[in-house]
């Protein structure tokens, strides 16, 4: 999408991308839903993240399966201190089952199974919300993944770096170790101080303008997944108190397979997205956390659909807009064609809005992404996820791949508040 600044007159807001994807919804929003509308009190999504046969989930589920997979549940795993003060012991015990050793001899470490096992459930959970196939343990990319943690954590990586020629080698290190810890930074790499809770992270990727750790997790075809951690490197540890380090905590690491493996199973698709269209549960952690923009994210069947980023010979090209509505009445809309593009301002958070300005507009993988704020006394204000608020998003002059032409496309998310669910 070309740069172009245009005034707004009541609304603000950021970011969609421009690049070819493809995306499924329709005029009505009854068409490529099957009528799955199970378990929702008669109310209609339109088109589905993920697998279009699977059902929406209730909210009932939605919360049974997320108190189930909620990494609270290991009680040993609550932080004690600060988010930038942590024991380093409670930390390592925490996590591992036998410490890493970031010294001759180098060990990589063995976390705890019950760690392994949750982060697993999480990450299982998140792409049945999502509409995908669940992921089986892989021993070797564990292994790939627990190398790489450590080799993170040994260095204190904070650029979140995935190339092993980011790191220097050290005399000890075996090849086997080093080749292992090459493949695991191949994939996605977060810093973070529990494995657990790491899907959590990576799903709100929080700071992180291009969401490649949540759009690696949404791989469509992942089938196979390995996980790492590593506690703290003690060499950075606070010279008054020995048991306390500040900053980086130590990290994580995923490690799947990117492309399609035979134990893939097809199923058809029209988009990917985050939150999912149906109800989704306000004010957590895999989504909106507080701390930083909540960001959406949709990825495309491009055998189906494209955006029409610039405008064909008769001044057609897509747009989003984005509709509130609580109680059946309209809140607030959001509409992209109004948004200036300022793609750096969004990255480097750098460009102050002024009244009635916006921007919009940034790609990462394929991935349409955005968030929503509005311009209040000359302050950007971030949207407020809340108990009964339903987001309509809505694609206009899509490609239609299958039809030809071009087509409207909408999905509707509603959040809800888990604890008004029993």
């Amino acid at each position: 999408m070309k740069s172009k600044k245009m005034v707004a007159s009541t609304i603000a807001m950021l970011v969609m991308t421009c690049s070819i994807l493809s995306f499924v919804s329709c005029d009505n929003m009854n068409s490529n839903n099957n009528g799955n509308t199970q378990g929702t009190g008669g109310r209609n999504f339109g088109t589905k993240s993920g697998n279009t046969s699977l059902p929406f989930l209730t909210k009932e589920e939605i919360k049974a399966k997320f108190d189930e997979t909620n990494p609270a549940n290991l009680e040993s795993l609550i932080r004690r201190g600060s988010p930038a003060t942590i024991k380093a012991t409670a930390w390592g015990e925490q996590n591992m089952s036998k410490l890493p050793s970031f010294e001759s001899p180098y060990f990589a470490g063995e976390p705890r199974s019950d760690i392994m096992d949750l982060a697993l459930a999480r990450y299982n959970f998140v792409r049945r919300f999502a509409g995908l196939n669940a992921a089986v343990f892989n021993e070797q990319f564990h292994r790939e993944a627990q190398h790489a943690a450590w080799l993170c954590a040994m260095y204190q990586k904070t650029d979140r770096s995935h190339s092993i020629t980011a790191y220097q080698k050290p005399e000890g290190v075996t090849g086997e170790m080093w080749n292992l810890a090459a493949a695991g930074l191949q994939q996605c790499l977060h810093l973070a101080p529990h494995a657990a809770n790491s899907v959590d992270i990576y799903m709100a990727d929080n700071k992180n303008g291009n969401l490649g750790h949540r759009v690696n997790l949404l791989t469509l075809t992942a089938s196979q997944v390995g996980f790492g951690v590593a506690s703290a490197n003690l060499v950075n540890k606070n010279r008054n108190d020995p048991n306390v380090i500040t900053g980086t905590y130590g990290a994580t690491a995923f490690r799947f397979n990117w492309q399609k493996q035979p134990d893939y199973e097809d199923f058809e698709y029209d988009m990917v997205s985050w939150p999912p269209a149906g109800y989704f549960p306000a004010k957590t952690s895999l989504f909106d956390s507080g701390v930083d923009k909540a960001r959406w994210s949709i990825y495309f069947n491009n055998n189906k659909y494209a955006l029409q980023t610039t405008a064909d010979s008769n001044g057609v090209k897509t747009n989003v807009i984005v509709t509130k509505t609580v109680n059946g009445e309209t809140k607030q809309v959001w509409d992209f064609a109004k948004i200036a593009s300022n793609v750096e301002a969004f990255k480097n958070k750098n460009y102050t809005l002024t009244e009635g300005e916006s921007w919009c507009s940034i790609t990462y993988g394929g991935t349409t992404i955005f968030y929503l704020a509005s311009i209040k006394n000359g302050q950007e204000s971030l949207e407020q996820y809340t108990d009964g608020s339903v987001y309509t998003v809505r694609f206009e002059n899509l490609v239609d791949k299958v039809n030809g032409g071009f087509t409207n496309l909408e999905y509707a998310v509603e959040f809800f508040d888990m604890s008004t669910v029993q």
